[in-house]
């Protein structure tokens, strides 16, 4: 079975305001999240709850699927609509090392000044 219920777009609003921020503090807001802030070991992308979801709390997960033995540092990502499944299945252990270290690049460069070519 499927579990479709989306978080309330309402809900979701209500917990962010509205700014003028531009379009590149959000780029580089984006990277210094998933190269700080982010706990790759233990929390869940969670698009369908529109929150950081702490793996251990879940009980929505199939915890043995998402948390699969040895990948320490890996991307979590559950599937909106197969909440059970974790769709970080196509990255091998190199590839997820590969997305950490190009976010932690990314954001290096970008707390140094670098900005994105127009």
């Amino acid at each position: 079975t499927f579990q479709c219920a989306f978080a309330d777009i309402s809900e979701c609003k209500s917990r962010y305001r509205v700014t003028d921020t531009s379009i590149s503090d959000l780029l580089k807001g984006f990277f210094a999240f998933y190269a700080w802030e982010f706990d790759w070991q233990h929390e869940v992308v969670s698009v369908r709850l529109g929150s950081r979801t702490d793996l251990a709390m879940s009980n929505s997960f199939n915890h043995e699927f998402l948390k699969r033995a040895g990948r320490v540092d890996c991307l979590q990502i559950e599937d909106p609509i197969e909440c059970r499944r974790n769709l970080n299945f196509a990255l091998t252990a190199v590839k997820s090392a590969r997305i950490k270290d190009a976010i932690d690049e990314a954001d290096a460069a970008l707390q140094s000044g670098a900005v994105l070519p127009m």
